[in-house]
């Protein structure tokens, strides 16, 4: 079970630092249960086994999703997973972690990581790769026009594009990384 993060940022977010579309990417999520806000059964371990080693940080790596592809297999088995409004958390957000430098090294981290969680599910799950790179060449193209037309997004544009292109380059790297 698990509930809310809410940000207690250290500084004030940049004006283009948009929550909504970005909050994931310092830890913020008001609606899925992630891992600073997350507590687990010692009979689930039994049952389903333990973290994806290949996903989560590692050796400087901004991986992530241990939490995301355990609760999936939670479900699988039949399992409750109960996301709880009141309980909630609030997530201390450092000044480097809203930098455009951190975030696209996040974002970038982040499309490799969901080409990992694919991998991660069942072989039915791997036709969802194609499916996922269709919508993701579609942001491609919307992310580039974005910062091509509006200065304003430029910087949300990158980031879109940013993690996008992760996700491509672990389909076209395909090993571990």
């Amino acid at each position: 079970m698990g509930g809310p993060v809410f940000p207690l940022f250290l500084s004030k977010p940049p004006e283009w630092f948009d929550i909504k579309q970005f909050g994931w990417s310092v830890g913020i999520n008001k609606k899925d249960i992630i891992g600073c806000n997350f507590a687990v059964k010692r009979s689930v371990f039994e049952r389903i086994g333990y973290f994806d080693e290949n996903l989560g940080r590692k050796y400087g790596k901004l991986l992530s999703g241990e939490e995301s592809e355990f609760l999936q297999r939670a479900r699988y088995a039949n399992l409750r997973v109960l996301f709880m409004p009141e309980i909630k958390v609030h997530h201390i957000v450092h000044p480097h972690r809203l930098t455009l430098y951190y975030l696209m090294k996040r974002v970038w981290w982040q499309g490799i990581t969901e080409y990992y969680y694919l991998l991660s599910q069942p072989k039915s799950f791997h036709k969802a790769i194609l499916k996922l790179s269709l919508k993701k060449m579609v942001s491609i193209a919307l992310s580039a026009l974005r910062i091509l037309l509006s200065p304003k997004n430029r910087r949300r544009g990158l980031l879109t594009l940013t993690l996008q292109t992760g996700f491509f380059y672990a389909i076209f790297k395909r090993r571990k990384i």
